[in-house]
């Protein structure tokens, strides 16, 4: 996500930390607040839950913070201590994402797959919601892209399973991507392309 500039992305950052501070206020649950939170860093505020909690102190100290404009410059500390961790606070974020760890019944850009093949599976680090998910075309456009059907969960959500229909002497290619894959917790799967080619046999 893009911002014009600095001052667009923390205005932007702010209002949707006081709308999850809304829902919390009106009783939403502990777990669907993380929820929400969650998302947002998968939006790229990866900050949001320690702006949620800065946003919480105001809230809870009133009586030192009479006004928002009095509690602006603790906001302005905050992004000022952010931006020399901020690629430590995404490299932490990435590694409660979900990632894929392995596709059979061939590896992953494999050259010699057998083109009777009629479905792959791939599976994950972390059990996905088996409510949506989200595959893309790959760089080959729609006359390379394999899947034929409708996606299985399977696992407990650790792995699903593709359909295909797979031709002769041809390369595949499709992408997983974090628009709509996303753990119960709410972290989205770290999109992971697939590309391969089949060999002449059938």
């Amino acid at each position: 996500m893009e911002y014009g500039d600095t001052k667009d992305m923390v205005n932007e950052s702010l209002v949707r930390a006081a709308v999850i501070l809304y829902f919390e206020a009106h009783g939403e649950t502990a777990a669907r607040i993380r929820h929400r939170i969650v998302r947002e860093q998968a939006n790229g505020f990866v900050w949001m839950d320690k702006l949620c909690a800065l946003l919480r102190n105001y809230e809870t100290n009133r009586n030192h913070y009479p006004t928002f404009s009095s509690f602006v410059p603790e906001i302005d500390r905050f992004y000022h201590s952010l931006a020399p961790q901020i690629t430590s606070e995404i490299s932490a974020f990435n590694q409660h994402c979900v990632h894929v760890t392995g596709l059979r019944p061939f590896a992953n850009r494999s050259e010699d797959v057998d083109p009777t093949i009629k479905d792959i599976t791939i599976t994950f680090d972390e059990p996905l919601e088996p409510a949506d998910y989200s595959i893309n075309l790959g760089p080959g456009g729609k006359e390379h892209f394999p899947i034929t059907g409708k996606p299985e969960f399977l696992g407990s959500g650790f792995s699903i399973k593709l359909p295909v229909q797979l031709k002769p002497n041809w390369a595949y290619s499709f992408v997983l991507t974090s628009s709509a894959f996303q753990s119960p917790e709410g972290y989205p799967l770290t999109s992971y392309e697939v590309d391969f080619k089949t060999t002449g046999k059938r």
